[in-house]
């Protein structure tokens, strides 16, 4: 665990970083950091890996994609294995200590080819409401996610679609546009699908009010800003509580049960506090 203090110029870093590799060329294929104000979408998945993860712990980034979670896990010390269908990641071409990858097959998309109880940690960015799309289904995932961590080990769900969320609304009734999701899900669904799957919920925060890619496209100067950056957070923060339910994504943060599951042991705040400490309400119904 990497204390505040730590934290942040360690994720200032990061974000720079990515932003420059995007600008050096497109084949990284990193649109979503193309300026500061994009970028600020996965802060909340940087802190919470590392509030929630031991230094040098093994993550496995599951669906890794172009490689940027990869990416900044791996700058975080981190024991990292990309795992996708895509091939390796061009992002990740040049060595990096504590990388490596393993190869997905689409004729297999449920199964994981590891041994049950190899990782400390699993993250998932914007990839399990996708498993259908390619033959998979959310239970099947969960289940597998589960059997490769160890007891106690913690599953870090991030940019999991709200069914609610007035961005997807728009999108995909008004705005055509791949920033969209064929599958959305509710806070009750997710309580399904997770302690069907023998984890504990931990937390979870519903977050993204404001759409932060189609930003991401624009170059100019003032996205890049402290000043831009400041507002769009503020504004992030101010809506928190009047429109908590439609905000676009889920983060769930959740522990690999150590025993037969319990469902006292869950906690009954866990969707209290968002990233940063403000109040996102407490509904667990919707």
């Amino acid at each position: 665990m990497i204390v505040q203090m730590e934290r942040e110029p360690m994720i200032e870093t990061v974000i720079r970083g990515l932003i420059s590799l995007h600008r050096s060329s497109g084949d990284f294929n990193l649109d979503v950091f193309g300026n500061r104000v994009s970028s600020e979408q996965y802060r909340i998945a940087y802190e919470s890996t590392l509030r929630e993860l031991p230094k040098g712990a093994r993550v496995l980034d599951w669906g890794c994609g172009n490689g940027h979670f990869s990416y900044f896990l791996a700058s975080m010390g981190f024991n990292v294995t990309g795992f996708s269908f895509l091939g390796y990641p061009r992002l990740m071409r040049e060595p990096v200590q504590g990388f490596h990858f393993v190869q997905g097959s689409e004729s297999d998309p449920r199964r994981l080819p590891f041994r049950g109880e190899e990782f400390d940690a699993v993250v998932s960015m914007g990839v399990l409401e996708h498993v259908r799309e390619t033959g998979g289904d959310e239970r099947a995932s969960l289940g597998e996610i589960q059997r490769v961590l160890k007891p106690g080990g913690v599953f870090i769900c991030a940019h999991f679609p709200n069914r609610r969320s007035w961005i997807e609304f728009l999108s995909r009734n008004f705005m055509p546009s791949r920033f969209r999701h064929l599958y959305r899900f509710t806070r009750r669904d997710i309580n399904d699908l997770w302690s069907s799957a023998g984890f504990t919920i931990r937390k979870v925060s519903r977050y993204g009010w404001l759409p932060r890619n189609v930003p991401g496209r624009a170059r100019f100067a003032f996205m890049n800003s402290s000043l831009s950056v400041t507002a769009f957070n503020l504004a992030e923060r101010l809506a928190s509580v009047p429109l908590y339910p439609f905000h676009q994504n889920f983060l769930i943060i959740a522990l690999k049960n150590r025993g037969p599951f319990d469902p006292a042991s869950v906690d009954p705040r866990a969707e209290g506090y968002a990233a940063g400490g403000w109040p996102t309400g407490g509904r667990t119904g919707s």
